[in-house]
Parts: C-alpha cells; sequence; structure tokens
C-alpha cells in the first residue's frame, strides 16, 4: 500500500533545472561574439561616416576658399578699357543695323507706292487752269509747287487726288498761295515735307 500521495499532476510539479559549466559558457561565448561584432560594426560605421563628414568638410573649406578668391577679384577689378570699347562699337554696330531695318522696312512701304504712280495719279487729274513745276518726295514726305490761271482750280484739283488709292491715308498739312505777275503760285505739302531742290 502507499504511503503518500501525490496529489500535484506531473505537469505542474516543481522541476530543478541545473546550468552546467559548459552552458554557461557558452551562452558567455555567444553574448561576447554578439557584443564584439557589434561594436565592430559600429566602430566601422563610426569610421566610414568620419570620413565622410572630413570629405565634406574639405570640400566645404575649398569651396569656401575658391568664393573667398572670387570675392576678393571682384571687389579688386577695374574695368577693362578693350572690353569697354569692344562693348561700346557692339552697341553702336546694333543700333546701326537697328536703323538700317527700320530703313528698309520705311523703303518697302516706299515700294508699294512709286514715284511712277504718282505721275500717273497726277496726270489722270490733269487740269488745263493750273500746271506743275516741282514734284519732290522724299519718303513719305510730298512738296508739289505749281501755278494757276483760276484760284479756284486747286481746291477742287486736291479734292479729285483725295479719291486716288496713292492719295489715300495722306493728307497736306500746309497749302501757300502767293501771286506773281499774271498767274498764281502755290505749294502744297505733306506732314513734314521738304524742298531739297
Amino acid at each position: 500500500m502507499k504511503k503518500t500521495i501525490n496529489l500535484i499532476p506531473k505537469e505542474l510539479q516543481p522541476q530543478l533545472e541545473v546550468f552546467t559549466v559548459h552552458t554557461v559558457l557558452l551562452g558567455m561565448l555567444c553574448a561576447f561574439l554578439s557584443v564584439f561584432v557589434f561594436s565592430n560594426f559600429s566602430v566601422s560605421h563610426n569610421q566610414a561616416l568620419t570620413a565622410q563628414l572630413d570629405t565634406l568638410r574639405n570640400e566645404l573649406d575649398r569651396k569656401t576658399n575658391v568664393l573667398n578668391i572670387i570675392s576678393a577679384e571682384l571687389e579688386n577689378r577695374t574695368e577693362d578699357p578693350i572690353l569697354l570699347r569692344q562693348s561700346s562699337s557692339t552697341e553702336s554696330s546694333l543700333m546701326e543695323k537697328r536703323r538700317l531695318i527700320a530703313e528698309l522696312e520705311a523703303r518697302d512701304e516706299l515700294r508699294t507706292q512709286s514715284f511712277a504712280d504718282l505721275l500717273e495719279t497726277l496726270a489722270s487729274k490733269h487740269s488745263s487752269d493750273m500746271w506743275l513745276t516741282s514734284i519732290n518726295v522724299v519718303g513719305n514726305n510730298m512738296v508739289i509747287k505749281g501755278q494757276l490761271d483760276k484760284p479756284e482750280a486747286l481746291p477742287m484739283w486736291v479734292g479729285q487726288l483725295s479719291s486716288e488709292s496713292y492719295f489715300a491715308g495722306k493728307e497736306f498739312q500746309s497749302a501757300k498761295v502767293s501771286r506773281k505777275k499774271d498767274t498764281l503760285a502755290f505749294e502744297l505739302r505733306t506732314s513734314g515735307g521738304t524742298d531739297n531742290e
């Protein structure tokens, strides 16, 4: 017959686990290796970061020195007379080219209305009470001189000219009439007309 009864099931019974020297040494070796590997990794990583930081500092110092040199040269620079002459000659050349372009554009407009067209227009509006003595055309400026038998012939003739395509958009800015012996002399000018006879 049994003298002791065990009421605690086998799974719940306390068990004594004993660490052996080998187990402890193996654990310490694993821990030491882990710390050694981690510290080596940290040291190598820190060395790489330090080297990269040193490289960046050297690059920054070099660029700062270059910037200081350029700033000093910029402050101490003098105007180069050769460059100034080249700049002024280039600028004057550019202005001449612009003037030439403007002149050519103005001449394009004159090509559409030639001197021959003007003469044809004046011939088509012939009047027996007047005759022309001088026609001067420079660009868009025009001076027409002539003589009249009757004073009323001039306004009628100018009115007839205004219906012609050559004179479309043009206005006579001044009209002078003066007496010369038995006839009347007249002079018609468009805006800025010059008398270059």
